[in-house]
């Protein structure tokens, strides 16, 4: 279990990746959803979407740094995100009116994430959440 935080390193590496394509490239970022062009509001708004990804990843990079109280308040947020996520990742397929790899992908990430949060929230110590 002490090597389970190494994969809130790969969440960050993937989320930063994203926050990239969906700040520089949202037009990109949005076909992966729907191959249906993207009105002028939805691509500012998924800029907007990439600012925030960029503030997450660094405030998960330097909870996994600090470790103790402020990690588990950075996994406490990000678990609650997660189930968010999952949510509205149904309500998207439902409104796109099917479900793409993109879809599918976020729900299953989503799960692992918010189950691998959970374990290093109730099991602190051995997962070196906090310092022994």
């Amino acid at each position: 279990m002490k090597y389970l935080l190494y994969v809130f390193y790969l969440e960050a590496a993937i989320s930063l990746l994203s926050g990239f394509q969906a700040l520089f490239t949202p037009t990109d970022f949005l076909k992966q959803f729907s191959p249906d062009p993207a009105p002028t509001l939805a691509l500012e708004m998924t800029r907007w979407y990439g600012v925030l990804l960029f503030v997450l990843v660094y405030l998960l990079v330097q909870g996994l740094r600090m470790r103790g109280p402020a990690l588990k308040l950075t996994l406490q947020g990000l678990l609650i995100g997660d189930i968010l996520q999952i949510g509205a990742t149904f309500v998207t397929a439902k409104a796109l009116g099917g479900w793409s790899f993109v879809l599918y992908m976020s729900v299953i990430l989503s799960v692992i994430y918010l189950i691998l949060r959970g374990i290093c929230l109730w099991k602190p110590i051995e997962t070196r959440i906090d310092r022994p």
